[in-house]
């Protein structure tokens, strides 16, 4: 009489192969995601430079005073905006320069000041920045009298020391676009 085995079961080669197949698929979507996040906040860094462009060309050519025009970064729920707004008037928007969206929930954006202050921008804690209308420079902040010396952009809640930043002078206005830390 025949014995008849019922193996229904994986051998341990089948299982290596499953194994690996699935880690090459885990690895390929990690690294995917993490590039879109990426390219998220390197979108999100040129609309921002431009914005700042934009503020300074717009405060050179239009601006009464000092201080009347400002470009006011803010965050909530559904992610960064940019607003041209008019300081001396409770920061009423700008006629014909519409907010802008830079990002969305996930992008984070922080200042650091020259006298090594930081501010995390969100909802209630709007970041500000101002040029001066005769030479095209930075205004220092009206309180502490620091300069804005970069402006990080991250995916991460403390965007601060990220690779990816935006520096301004003081001086001039220029700007430099950093993307982990190699300049652009």
């Amino acid at each position: 009489m025949k014995i008849k085995h019922n193996n229904k079961g994986f051998s341990l080669i089948e299982l290596i192969i499953v194994i690996a197949i699935l880690s090459i698929v885990t690895s390929t979507v990690v690294v995917g995601v993490g590039y879109l996040y990426s390219t998220n906040v390197k979108s999100s860094l040129k609309k921002l430079n431009s914005a700042l462009m934009k503020t300074q060309s717009y405060t050179t050519t239009k601006s009464i005073q000092s201080r009347d025009i400002a470009l006011k970064i803010t965050k909530d729920s559904t992610g960064c905006v940019l607003h041209y707004v008019d300081m001396t008037n409770s920061d009423a928007e700008i006629a014909g320069m519409d907010a802008e969206k830079i990002g969305n929930s996930k992008i984070y954006v922080a200042l650091e000041y020259s006298d090594g202050t930081t501010q995390t921008v969100d909802s209630s804690n709007p970041g500000y920045v101002c040029f001066d209308r005769a030479t095209g420079g930075l205004l220092p902040e009206s309180g502490s009298g620091a300069y804005l010396k970069k402006i990080y952009v991250s995916n991460a809640s403390n965007p601060v020391g990220s690779g990816m930043y935006i520096t301004i002078s003081k001086v001039t206005g220029k700007t430099d676009i950093y993307i982990n830390g190699a300049k652009k």
